[in-house]
């Protein structure tokens, strides 16, 4: 489990950026300018006080503008499933390191009713094609899971800006198979990795996927 590092190297350069930079150089893993709309970003695995009162709670229904590689998805579908949520967007640094760790749990468990979402908002919310650009970059970053676009983020607001005081809009947030919260990553960040340097990202994507197994019926 080793993490490139030339990712490494850009997630290092780009602290000061929490979601958001030029998408070239993301792309071209140069360290991204801050975006007007950034804050100051926390530690990679920074976790906001409140994150845990969200768990056991039942998430209102997302909205989501149009989907990519599925039809049409609603939480009533996804009932008897584990459901996965990342929030990303295409022009941060933290969500291309995560990714790739996300892409690999959805093969593990390609077999078992886990359902993985990526639920895109654009930085700044108004840009023109945000959401062409994106499906092109989950494309070149190897993404087939469902996507949508939480078009003016309604659904990152109520289910997650709205519910604390957030450090970061790259949360993950992980359904039971009855739709109530079971874990709950406030962002930026996570991947596998065997460096040192990299134990808290590891730790955090460790607690995600132990996380999808214990939410599986007839789970030990």
């Amino acid at each position: 489990m080793r993490l490139l590092p030339t990712v490494g190297a850009m997630l290092l350069a780009s602290a000061s950026v929490v979601c958001g930079g030029d998408p070239r150089g993301a792309q071209t893993r140069t360290p991204p300018p801050q975006p007007r709309d950034a804050s100051a970003a926390p530690s990679p695995t920074a976790v906001t006080a409140d994150s845990d009162s969200l768990l056991g709670r039942a998430m209102p229904q997302w909205q989501v503008a149009a989907w990519a590689n599925t039809q049409p998805l609603t939480l009533a579908d996804l009932r008897g499933s584990v459901v996965v949520v990342r929030f990303w967007t295409n022009t941060c640094p933290y969500c291309e390191a995560s990714m790739p760790a996300l892409v690999a749990l959805a093969s593990q468990f390609a077999d078992r009713p886990v359902v993985f979402v990526g639920l895109y908002h654009a930085k700044p919310r108004d840009r023109p094609g945000a959401w062409q650009d994106a499906q092109k970059i989950a494309r070149d970053w190897g993404v087939t899971f469902a996507l949508g676009h939480d078009k003016d983020w309604a659904t990152l607001r109520s289910w997650w800006l709205s519910t604390g005081d957030r450090a970061a809009t790259s949360a993950t947030i992980v359904l039971g198979t009855q739709g109530e919260v079971i874990h709950v990553h406030p962002g930026p960040v996570y991947f596998p990795s065997d460096d040192p340097k990299h134990a808290e990202e590891n730790r955090a994507f460790v607690a995600l996927r132990d996380a999808v197994s214990r939410g599986l019926p007839n789970s030990d």
